[in-house]
């Protein structure tokens, strides 16, 4: 459940949304429509599944000025074995990104910048050549091989992934990660305003 945090997390703390600028036109639109996307608020849903079933998670994530945001989480995790009647519990709460790069929870937690992974980096040049855009031109799909996942999304994951953009109006609306592996499979949807 930490390494799924900590891909939400990272995924949460959308700092910059960088790419290339393409010689096509539908690579063009894409590539600007990730420079132009500076959201005010981004809501972050997750389903991961093993062989014991599936745990959601939601993160809103209030983006402030100068780099300062506010992520209110609500995520379950399974309880271990007489934790409770229920096999699965929620934790939620909230963190504070200051604009300085500190992170807090007010429960104890305390980073630096330094110490927590908090880049999002959407690089879809890499992989321009294979993915597929819809004909109205606003939906850009491609899979991305476990081994350029941290190229591509900023982060390393151990699956091939599903990646599909969803842009309007000059912005990115949303991005879906899923992967699967046997009876490990995760979504995460950000969508963003």
């Amino acid at each position: 459940m930490k390494k799924i945090l900590t891909v939400v997390l990272v995924l949460a703390c959308v700092c910059a949304l960088a790419s290339c600028v393409f010689d096509s036109d539908p690579a063009a639109t894409f590539a600007s429509a990730i420079a132009n996307t500076d959201p005010e608020k981004a809501t972050i849903n997750t389903v991961t599944g093993t062989e014991l079933g599936e745990l959601k998670g939601e993160y809103v994530i209030t983006y402030g000025d100068e780099g300062a945001a506010s992520i209110k989480y609500s995520y379950e995790q399974w309880n271990k074995v007489g934790e409770g009647d229920e096999p699965k519990r929620t934790v939620t709460g909230t963190i504070t990104r200051q604009a300085d790069g500190t992170y807090t929870d007010g429960k104890g937690f305390s980073a630096k910048a330094d110490e927590v992974t908090a880049g999002f980096t959407l690089n879809i040049a890499g992989v321009m050549d294979d993915a597929e855009i819809n004909d109205a031109g606003d939906t850009l799909t491609v899979t991305v091989a476990s081994a350029d996942t941290e190229a591509v999304l900023g982060v390393k994951l151990a699956y091939d992934a599903e990646l599909t953009v969803i842009i309007g109006g000059g912005v990115v609306e949303s991005i879906s990660v899923t992967f699967a592996d046997g009876s490990n499979t995760g979504s995460i949807t950000c969508k963003y305003k």
